[in-house]
């Protein structure tokens, strides 16, 4: 079923297979899915096809009000 407006949605985690799960399953239900990724040694997450260079990076919690603010 195809949503008939457009849901943006913002995840925030790390590369673990849980955070591909949903973001996975969110752009499978046709919703906008960006993502705050805290950088570690794995990037798979942040390769997912689902996310098409919406994602961004952080090294901190620190970083996290900043980076959603822009």
């Amino acid at each position: 079923m195809k949503i008939p407006f457009k849901n943006k949605v913002v995840v925030i985690g790390s590369d673990h297979h849980t955070t591909l799960g949903a973001v996975r399953s969110l752009a499978e239900k046709h919703v906008d899915v960006y993502a705050v990724l805290l950088r570690g040694f794995l990037n798979f997450v942040g390769s997912s096809r689902y996310l098409k260079n919406k994602v961004y990076y952080i090294d901190s919690l620190d970083e996290l009000l900043p980076t959603l603010a822009e």
